[in-house]
Formats: C-alpha cells, structure tokens, sequence
C-alpha cells in the first residue's frame, strides 16, 4: 500500500479583505494596510493567498477581484443572498473560499444566496468555481452559482480540514421556525471527486430561529485544532466536539447568562479561539448601542471547571459601541471590527494581543489599528477563514492517504445509482467486454469494511449491510487498479 502526505500552506491567510476597500497584509507580522477593490461589504466576505502569501483573489459574495483588484472575468452577479449596492450583504458568514484538494488552481467560492422553496424565499447554498490558469494567471470563473442541495438555512458557514489533511468538511446549520423545534447540521465533503453530500446530524438541543430573537445570526467557528467548534445562538452559545475523520459532532455544552434575560437587543455575534485552542472567546452584539452595552468574554476551553464556569469578563465599553466580528491572525492575535455612536467615522479596530493567556493578560486593546484613514461604519464582518494550514490529524486512522483515493476513474468504467442503496452497477462494457474483478469498500477512516471476490462486470452488484454514509470504491483485477471512486449509500 502507498501512502502520501500531502504539503501545506502557510500563507493562504496572509491578507485580509473586507470593509470599503480595506487590506490588511501579515507579512511583516504585524497588519500594513494596502487599498482594494472590494465595496462595503456590511458582513459576507472572503479572500485568499498563494503559498508564498500572495494575494490571488477575493469577494464579497457578489463581486470576485483578483490581486490587482480588477473584476474578475464572469466574476459579477454571483448570487449570494441579502445584498444591497450601499452595503452588500448582512448575511454574517455569507460567502468562503475553500481550496480544491490536489491543486493549486481550483477554488471553491461557496455562499448562502437566497432560494425560492415551495412559495417563500429563503437561504440555501451555490458555488462558483475559480480557475487561477486562466486570464494569464489571474483567475477566471468557469463555472457559477450552481446550486448545492440543502435544507433551509441560517448564518452560519465554516470549512474544517478533514483529519487526512487534503479534504474539507463544509458545515452549514438548517434554519427551523416554530419553537421547540430541531434544527440539524448540513455537511458535505470537498473531496477530488467534487462536492459530496449533504450529509446530516441532528442538532442536540431545540435552537429557536424565530426573528424575534435573532437566533440564526452571529458566527459558527471551529478551534484552529479542528476539534472543537462553537456556534452563536441567540443569548447563548453552543460548543461541540468535532470529529475530522468522520464529521460527527459530540459532547454538547450549552453556555448561557451570556446576556440578561430583560436584555432584548444584545446578542452573542462574534466567536474565536485562541492559537493553541485553550481559551475560546465570545462577544455580544447590540442593536441599540445607545441604551445597551456589548461585551467580550473569554472561557477556558481546558480547565477541569464546567466551561460555563471559567467565564472572564475582558471588556466591557460604555454605552454607544458595536462589537462585532473576531478573527485569529497569523500573528497569533485576535483583531475585531467595532462602532462609535458618537465618532462613527473613526476606524476602530480593536486587538487581543495575547490570546493564549487567561483573564486581564490576555491583553485587550481598544487603540486603533491602522486602516489607512479609511473608516468602515457598521461594518461587522472580516473574512469568513478557516484554518487552511490544518493538517492531517496525527495518530488517527485517517492521518494518511491511499493513493488509489487520489487517482481519477479510468475512462469507460461507470458505476450507477450514486447514491445506492441495495446494489449497483459496474459498467465497464466500453473497454472490458469481460473479465473478474475484485472489488473493495473503504469508509472515510480508510477501513475496509467489505470485499467482493470475483465479481463480474457489466451485471448487478447487490451491496452488503452497511451505515448510510459514503465510502470508497476500488476495483482491482489481477492485481491491477482499474476504478477509484466514490459512492454514497442510502437506505
């Protein structure tokens, strides 16, 4: 069996994009300013760099520029929801850029456009697909706002690294309307083959998304570790374990008191976790900053206290302030965007300098970081990031990677129904009139979990008892590679 191990990035997220043409470049460590393109994004945005830290592209949702700020080729009218030409859109985690696994020319432009669903509208999930070989190394779309099947959804839009290091898990979280009511995660997996899915997992806990208590809205975010992910929800917040080689969420808690119960315009909004994943914080986001005050808070991820219980009051600013968005940079600090009332063309972007470190230490500071004079009113949203220096997940059972799973089917051997549930098809007819072969299933650990000896081509293969799920499919003869792909089983 081969094995490899794939090489990671260090610099994807080496420049920010996001308010009224606002840049911010890591290079030095420190953030320097440089001008853009991008028009006042309200929330939804989203940029990437090369492997040298070079900045490829970028979007609100919208629009796509390329690193000398021009509009991309095909790259207006991507149909993210919520958007107005003063503002763009309000949609907190609205848009991502996900790498296409095994290249470095293909991404993913991934956001929550409004849908019609039986006689109202609401959120659902497109993408578009970027092309860096085209327009002289620039970028070009070659495919755009094509439609991903899902449930009705909120705000909330993350990638995590799967635990093999190459894949992505992408997570949404469905929208509910009635009280009481469970909502479920919405995933999918970024794969060579494309976008798989979606797969599902019950939420743990009813999640109310009624507008009265804005609770579809704020951040999902996942630890920079992948294993842990905490998610906005009104006036509390929800932490789960995740799983990266199975996509499973486990171990809920449920932090609450995070804002008081007479307290009607406050609302958890923004989430990041510190560099090594010990202390998470959160911020309440108020409508009326006039009469209400926001917070900042941190938790002790891994403190033997109950996690409710290490909460820490970091900052806590007088009446007539915003905070919003958070976001971990490659510096190792926390940086979010904030609003004056009373000074709303200052530009306020306020730092955690040492997040690592508990309570007071963590050194908040609300001095300015420089945004080249350009002010950003009411801008809640930095770039929707994930960690995409993640790598594999080191000692688990999918830490490594058979190279049959990165190679593309072979022309002439097709496998149908996909999704299957209680046989499929081999068709190999196109250039094998006849022949034995041996087929494996592998799950997403790399276990095989099944084998066929001797199964014939070009006739019905009934399936054995297996989890729904999606597994790997080889097909091997005289001990030769002849298919690699993927295949969903449903019952």
């Amino acid at each position: 069996m081969i094995i490899c191990r794939c090489a990671y990035s260090q610099s994807y997220d080496n420049n920010w994009v996001f308010g009224d043409s606002i840049g911010l470049n890591f290079s030095t460590g420190e953030p320097v300013f440089f001008e853009t393109g991008i028009n006042n994004p309200f929330e939804a945005c989203a940029s990437i760099s090369d492997s040298d830290g070079n900045l490829l592209f970028y979007t609100n949702g919208n629009i796509v520029w390329d690193g000398n700020h021009s509009i991309m080729p095909n790259g207006e009218d991507l149909d993210i929801g919520y958007a107005t030409p003063d503002h763009g859109s309000t949609i907190t985690q609205g848009v991502l850029i996900a790498p296409a696994p095994l290249t470095d020319s293909l991404f993913y432009i991934i956001y929550l456009s409004r849908i019609t669903i039986g006689t109202g509208c609401c959120l659902g999930l497109k993408y578009s697909v970027v092309n860096m070989k085209l327009n002289g190394g620039l970028g070009d779309i070659s495919e755009k706002n094509m439609l991903l099947p899902s449930d009705t959804l909120t705000e909330k839009l993350q990638l995590v690294k799967h635990g093999n290091g190459r894949d992505w898990w992408l997570i949404a979280l469905s929208k509910v309307y009635n009280e009481g009511e469970l909502p479920r995660f919405v995933k999918f997996l970024i794969s060579p083959s494309g976008i798989e899915g979606p797969f599902y997992q019950a939420y743990a806990a009813t999640y109310q998304a009624i507008d009265g208590d804005n609770q579809d809205m704020g951040y999902m975010k996942f630890s920079q570790q992948g294993d842990k992910v905490c998610i906005a929800k009104g006036k509390d917040a929800d932490v789960y374990d995740f799983n990266r080689c199975t996509g499973e969420f486990t171990n809920y808690i449920n932090i609450s008191n995070l804002v008081q119960e007479w307290d009607l315009i406050n609302i958890i909004y923004g989430i990041e976790y510190a560099v090594n994943g010990r202390y998470l914080y959160i911020s309440t986001y108020n409508y009326a900053a006039s009469v209400s005050r926001p917070y900042l808070y941190q938790f002790c991820v891994s403190c033997p206290e109950p996690l409710e219980e290490t909460k820490a009051t970091i900052y806590e600013p007088d009446t007539g302030m915003y905070l919003a968005a958070m976001l971990l940079a490659p510096n190792g600090k926390i940086y979010m965007t904030s609003y004056s009332v009373d000074n709303p063309s200052d530009t306020l972007l306020y730092v955690i300098n040492n997040p690592e470190a508990g309570g007071i230490s963590c050194n908040f500071d609300s001095i300015k970081v420089s945004t080249g004079g350009i002010a950003f009113p009411k801008v809640n949203g930095l770039p929707n990031m994930p960690n995409y220096n993640l790598g594999p997940l080191e000692g688990s059972e999918c830490d490594t990677l058979v190279a049959v799973n990165n190679l593309p089917p072979p022309k002439g051997i097709k496998l149908y129904p996909n999704p299957a549930s209680d046989h499929i098809y081999l068709d190999g007819s196109e250039i094998y009139s006849s022949g034995v072969i041996d087929l494996h299933l592998y799950n997403l650990l790399g276990d095989e979990v099944f084998k066929y000896n001797n199964v014939e081509l070009n006739t019905s293969t009934s399936l054995p008892e297996l989890p729904n799920g999606l597994y790997e499919v080889v097909l091997e003869t005289g001990g030769q590679l002849i298919y690699s792909g993927k295949l969903e089983i449903y019952r």
